[in-house]
């Protein structure tokens, strides 16, 4: 499966390079957005970029992804990323540790009940029926 990384920010970059295991495989100058693909798994993706200090947005296969939640490490002018074997590790990992945090915001307040995970962390689906109803909807028109 081809993997993509797209890094965008409102403000153009001097110059921005995303490295692959080592290999440049994209690079750009006086850019507000660049975007690689790749099929290396596992993988350890590098970016640099100046002017340093930024914090641009990443998506990996066109998903938006939280810094924190995607182990991002952040430096002065780059930014470092471990892709696993595979993007469902990585995607499942992310959801464990977004479920993780905001548990742990939410640990003063739990009411332990289902409804309050539903509406607050996102688990323990309270309409089983529906959602099988919609993933039936949606497998139909793939």
């Amino acid at each position: 499966m081809t993997n993509s990384i797209e890094v965008f920010d409102n403000t153009p970059f001097d110059s921005i390079k995303i490295i692959l295991n080592g290999a440049i495989i994209a690079s750009g100058e006086n850019i507000t957005s660049i975007i690689a693909s790749y099929d290396t798994l596992p993988a350890e993706i590098v970016v640099e970029f100046t002017p340093e200090w930024r914090r641009p947005k990443i998506r990996l296969n066109e998903h938006l992804i939280n810094w924190v939640l995607a182990k991002v490490q952040f430096e002065q002018y780059c930014f470092k990323l471990s892709m696993p074997e595979s993007f469902e590790v990585f995607a499942n990992n992310y959801l464990e540790r977004d479920i993780f945090f905001r548990v742990e915001h939410f640990k003063d307040q739990l009411e332990k009940s289902e409804q309050f995970y539903d509406k607050y962390i996102g688990t323990n689906n309270l309409y089983p029926n529906l959602v099988a109803e919609i993933k039936t909807l949606i497998s139909k028109n793939e």
